[in-house]
């Protein structure tokens, strides 16, 4: 019997937040997971918007980091999350593709206040929480 394939999962978040996202990147991978992240994947010369709809879409989940920062900074981290929540609709009612994870202690946006979200407010819950194999 042959080994399923890692669970492919993309990380949206803000810039300010990348080195706890980064952090998270390489706990999911030592887990067996398989973590996309922009500054670990994109290349020069990619169309970031392109690539990143691309990968959203082939990826099994979307862990969406909230922050004080994502929660108010206008850009590229809000059109990524509307555009995993846009996947989140076509996909079956039951499917979990969409995960809100808070990176600390912040007010979530009003239209994701009915999905349950997992918060580690402090960065080495990451490094020590227990969390599922990477293994579809």
């Amino acid at each position: 019997m042959a080994d399923s394939p890692p669970l492919k999962v993309f990380l949206c978040h803000a810039s300010e937040d990348k080195p706890i996202v980064r952090e998270l990147f390489e706990r999911l991978q030592a887990d067996g997971f398989a973590p996309w992240l922009d500054s670990e994947a994109l290349l020069p010369g990619q169309d970031r918007d392109l690539e990143i709809q691309k990968v959203m879409r082939q990826s099994g989940a979307v862990i969406v980091c909230f922050s004080s920062v994502s929660v108010s900074k206008e850009g590229y981290v809000q059109k990524e999350i509307k555009y995993a929540q846009d996947i989140q609709k076509e996909k079956p009612e039951e499917t979990i593709f969409f995960i809100p994870l808070q990176l600390e202690e912040c007010e979530m946006p009003f239209s994701l206040r009915g999905i349950q979200n997992y918060c580690a407010i402090c960065a080495s819950r990451i490094k020590t929480s227990s969390m599922p194999s990477g293994k579809k």
